[in-house]
């Protein structure tokens, strides 16, 4: 879930401090969808809290997930402090930069408005902010599962230290 970006916010969303702090609604992932699905959790959950497109707040219609669900939940930066304790198992894709630019730009290019704005985007705000990201949590060692996506056509499991059942 990510946080509307203002004019007004945009300059701190440019940064990477502003990137990896400002732009994920870490608070609206909890109290939305991983509590509700949690243990004791009341299984009434919402996926969308912000239109990424259009650039303005919403809330998506609350659904009830089955008793016997399971959360699978992909996205960046999911490893760190404030989210980690919700993961009943933590896996990390480690990518090299190079092949994080060369994939970005491949699938964003439309989005971004082709490949020069999408790399300039990943290289001003992405890049910054996952190398914060791994300085100040570790999703590594965080992880149960390590996994080196260095050639997405041949990953590599490099840890795999699954918690006790």
């Amino acid at each position: 879930m990510s946080t509307p970006v203002s004019s007004s916010e945009e300059s701190s969303v440019a940064s990477s401090s502003g990137y990896f702090d400002d732009y994920f609604d870490n608070e609206a992932v909890v109290s939305r969808l991983l509590v509700p699905l949690g243990p004791g959790g009341d299984r009434r959950y919402s996926t969308v809290t912000f239109d990424e497109a259009a650039d303005l707040q919403m809330a998506s219609p609350l659904q009830v997930a089955a008793p016997d669900s399971v959360l699978l939940f992909d996205g960046v930066f999911v490893l760190q402090r404030a989210l980690v304790a919700y993961w009943e198992l933590g896996v990390y894709l480690y990518a090299r930069e190079d092949g994080i630019l060369r994939r970005g730009v491949a699938r964003d290019s439309e989005r971004f408005g082709g490949e020069e704005a999408t790399l300039r985007s990943l290289t001003t705000n992405f890049l910054p902010g996952y190398r914060r990201y791994q300085e100040q949590h570790d999703p590594a060692a965080a992880a149960h599962v390590v996994v080196d996506n260095t050639d997405p056509q041949h990953p590599v499991v490099r840890k795999f230290d699954p918690p006790a059942s």
